[in-house]
């Protein structure tokens, strides 16, 4: 009985040798795997860094020129409702920026003039993401 539990313990220490670390790493599958996780989480960090639910951009006119004073209005979205919003008006440069946006999902960003059309647009939003988005408008006439 000793031997037999001997030879299978002295089996079973045969088996674990003949995978060796080496081995296992130049295994594709395995190679495959780290190489996955290792992307995964490198994406993950970069989306980290870089998402802190800000939504910013530009209006000029058709000539490029920037748009001072227009209204841009942003609206949550949701299945059902539309929720109360946030607006701003841009600067001398025609920017316009909104923080803190990190549980958007779906909304809707409006840009309003006095001479200008007005200008809506819809976006989705994966939550936290910094976006950027520029308007042109064409002037009334």
């Amino acid at each position: 009985m000793k031997e037999a539990l001997y030879n299978t313990l002295r089996q079973i220490a045969l088996l674990f040798e003949a995978v060796t670390v080496r081995r296992l790493l130049f295994n594709r599958f395995v190679l495959v795997i780290v190489l996955t996780l290792a992307l995964t989480g490198a994406v993950q960090g970069y989306a980290a860094m870089n998402s802190d639910g800000t939504i910013q951009g530009q209006v000029v006119n058709e000539n490029g020129e920037p748009i001072a004073g227009a209204e841009v209005s942003i609206q949550q979205l949701g299945i059902r409702n539309q929720y109360e919003g946030n607006s701003t008006t841009t600067d001398e440069n025609g920017r316009f920026e909104f923080t803190g946006q990190e549980n958007l999902l779906e909304f809707r960003i409006r840009v309003t003039t006095e001479d200008a059309a007005t200008v809506e647009r819809h976006h989705l939003y994966f939550r936290g993401q910094n976006r950027e988005i520029n308007f042109v408008l064409q002037t009334e006439e």
